[in-house]
């Protein structure tokens, strides 16, 4: 029994990966000056002129953008609890997880409520990345007097059972 739901807890975390689409969180911006975001597996990472900024550093760079500060704080609060969800929901169903594989018989209430909250973070980091790409296109705007640019990195003609499409990759 232990075996089956290994096998297919297993299975969900491939066909939900293989489910997910591929977005490599990177903007290319034309203009110097401006900051770009990035993620990197489950982390954010930001830059300006090729070097990273700390997120310590936000309050002082959007100190007179008074919207870029507040989007920047919904963004920072959204990330918080996002982070704190995805972990505290990870240790209950890993530690589930454990006591299945191990023989014992596990609390599925436990793992219930931390399947539930790993669920919770993911509209949570994306409400992050909402506010703070408002925060950055606002300061980006006002710093540079222009707006940002996405290069678009590839264009495919693609065809299947329903017809012909374009696929395009940002």
């Amino acid at each position: 029994m232990k075996n089956f739901y290994t096998i297919l807890l297993l299975s969900i975390i491939t066909l939900t990966s293989a489910m997910a689409q591929s977005d490599d969180g990177n903007t290319t911006i034309s203009n110097k000056g401006q900051i770009t975001m990035t993620k990197e597996f489950a982390n954010y990472k930001f830059y300006q002129n090729d070097r990273q900024i700390a997120w310590k550093e936000f309050n002082e760079i959007f100190a007179g953008n008074t919207y870029a500060l507040n989007e920047y704080t919904k963004a920072k609060r959204n990330y918080t609890f996002s982070k704190l969800t995805g972990i505290l929901g990870g240790l209950a169903v890993g530690w589930e997880l454990g006591n299945v594989i191990s023989g014992n018989d596990p609390n599925w209430f436990v793992s219930s409520v931390g399947a539930g909250f790993v669920v919770l973070s993911f509209p949570l980091d994306r409400k992050f990345k909402q506010h703070m790409t408002k925060a950055l296109h606002s300061y980006n705007r006002k710093h540079n007097n222009t707006g940002s640019s996405v290069s678009v990195k590839e264009i495919n003609l693609i065809s299947n059972k329903n017809g012909l499409g374009l696929a395009v990759s940002f």
